[in-house]
Order: C-alpha cells, then sequence, then structure tokens
C-alpha cells in the first residue's frame, strides 16, 4: 500500500498572522536599456515592447517579477510575448 501524499497548498505556509500587506509596491527595479540581455552591446535588439513589459515589484511579503523571452530580440513581434 502507497503511503498518503502531503497536500500541495497545505495550511502550514503562509498562515502567520505577521505575513500582512497593504498591497503598495516599496520598491521597484530601474533596468538598463540592454536588460534583459547581457550587456550594452545589445541594446539595440532589445525591443521598446519588451522594456515595457519588464519589471520587478517589491511588497512587504512579496516580490514580483516580469522578465518576458524575445526568441528572436528586436525581430520578435508582440504576439510571440503575450
Amino acid at each position: 500500500m502507497a503511503a498518503p501524499q502531503q497536500e500541495m497548498g497545505s495550511a502550514k505556509y503562509g498562515c502567520s498572522a505577521h505575513l500582512q500587506s497593504d498591497n503598495t509596491v516599496k520598491a521597484a527595479a530601474r533596468y538598463y536599456d540592454w536588460s534583459p540581455l547581457c550587456c550594452s552591446c545589445f541594446s539595440c535588439c532589445v525591443s521598446d515592447r519588451q522594456r515595457a513589459r519588464t519589471f520587478a515589484h517589491a511588497f512587504d511579503n512579496r516580490l514580483i517579477l516580469s522578465l518576458p523571452i524575445a526568441p528572436f530580440c528586436c525581430f520578435t513581434s508582440q504576439i510571440c510575448i503575450q
């Protein structure tokens, strides 16, 4: 007989009374023009649409990152990164 599996999303995690948030952004990352690529030589390969979708926001109790991938660099159309 198989052992019972632990249920995902157990009530033990994230239930502390000290985890409170007012859902306001406490900090936001500022990126270089070539982000998310590795150096400034590639700044022409990052489209403005990709830059507009790239962000990092820090809240009281969480960090939200969005790093859209453009597989064909500046030739990637908007529909490819949706």
